[in-house]
């Protein structure tokens, strides 16, 4: 099942900068950039790389998190300008950069010519989209309309959100409420905090914003939540009394339910 298709593109001037791999080789008002340079052709909206082979030349494009299954389509326009190799797409698992799979294209030298590829995900993971010359590939080459479109099978919310619930009863003392909305996550229970793990991070570049509260029920009232250390694969979960302590965790009455509502988003 498709839960959601995620659409990524380059286009404009600070587009293309901002995925350079190799930003300081920008230069700019120029026709033609020199070896090892980058410069972005304002008339016909692309990218323009050379490049010695002796590092990857590439702009990256991250895409959120993928289930195996998952189908990924990535077209782009190349133009090799000055011999060499011509221009490429790979994809790379961007946990382990040794899993990739490259697929070249075979553009003429006198008009651009679109490379389409639709790749399958045998890994739960997540891949950044790598357009440009390799490492090894020397050549001179134009890219445009670079557009990369993800179905996945993933929620395509990038936010997560659980329900804890600390009862005295029991086996062990905190878990997470699955009869509640839930995203999968684990929970370590140390002396002064709740450390939360997400299952699958969230993919955003940005830090995601914590968002807590707690039900009118049991001893929940008796205690204020407090979040900290809030990144893309977890938080730090704090209690403390009205008085504004911090009330260690082997301390915390639960001898009536507490429960504590969290949700990030990015």
């Amino acid at each position: 099942m498709i839960r959601n298709t995620s659409y990524y593109a380059l286009n404009l001037w600070n587009e293309y900068l901002s995925a350079y791999n190799q930003k300081s080789e920008y230069v700019e008002n120029v026709e033609e950039p020199a070896l090892n340079q980058f410069t972005y052709d304002f008339t016909h909206f692309c990218g323009h790389i050379n490049s010695d082979g002796l590092k990857a030349r590439q702009f990256e494009i991250h895409i959120e998190r993928v289930r195996i299954g998952d189908i990924i389509e990535i077209e782009a326009d190349f133009l090799n300008v000055g011999g060499g190799a011509n221009g490429s797409i790979v994809i790379m698992d961007e946990i382990n950069s040794a899993i990739f799979t490259s697929y070249p294209s075979d553009n003429a030298t006198n008009r651009f010519k679109r490379l389409r590829i639709k790749h399958s995900s045998n890994q739960n993971t997540r891949y950044k989209i790598l357009v440009g010359l390799e490492n090894g590939k020397a050549g001179n080459v134009k890219i445009r309309n670079v557009k990369v479109k993800v179905h996945s099978s993933m929620q395509g919310s990038q936010s997560r959100k659980l329900v804890i619930e600390g009862n005295a009863g029991y086996t062990e003392k905190y878990k997470i409420r699955k009869d509640f909305a839930y995203d999968d996550a684990t929970l370590d229970v140390r002396t002064n905090e709740i450390v939360v793990t997400w299952r699958y991070p969230i993919s955003s570049e940005l830090r995601p914003v914590p968002s807590i509260s707690l039900d009118d029920t049991g001893n929940s009232k008796l205690y204020i939540p407090r979040i900290s250390a809030c990144t893309q694969t977890g938080f730090v979960l704090r209690f403390y009394d009205l008085t504004g302590a911090l009330v260690p965790i082997a301390n915390m009455n639960i001898t009536s339910s507490v429960f504590v509502n969290v949700s990030v988003t990015s």
